[in-house]
């Protein structure tokens, strides 16, 4: 399923020649992230049991496909591309009047906020991620 997060490209994300810089990209990426899971109802920093924990930005992968300037409109198409016991890999697709002008793909690790210690992702929380 893919969530759609829609934002306009600001000044302060564009050199001097009004070109959106582009290590911004992940930036705007995980602002998406942030509104997909706020959609759920699921908060950045999540309980599970006894414990918090929290899904560390470990890696990611960015194509630039089209110029971006200032005052663009950005459709950010957001979807959970895979996962396992410990991570999730999501794809985002950007969009300018329909057409794509940038792709990242992102994994986040689940660590505990107490020990800092990766640790498993419990099944009833994927099912809300995928929901």
């Amino acid at each position: 399923m893919s969530f759609k997060f829609r934002t306009q490209v600001s000044k302060a994300d564009c050199d001097g020649l009004k070109q959106f810089i582009r290590s911004r990209q992940v930036d705007y990426c995980q602002k998406a992230l942030e509104a997909n899971w706020s959609a759920q109802g699921l908060p950045v920093v999540l309980q599970r049991n006894t414990y918090d924990i929290y899904f560390e930005l470990v890696h990611c992968h960015c194509d630039f496909r089209a110029p971006i300037k200032v005052n663009d409109t950005l459709d950010i198409h957001v979807s959970l591309f895979k996962h396992d016991h410990h991570s999730l890999v999501y794809d985002f697709s950007l969009e300018r009047d329909g057409k794509v002008v940038g792709a990242t793909l992102s994994i986040h690790r689940s660590h505990s906020v107490k020990t800092n210690e990766v640790c498993g992702i419990h099944p009833e929380l994927i099912e809300k991620i995928l929901a």
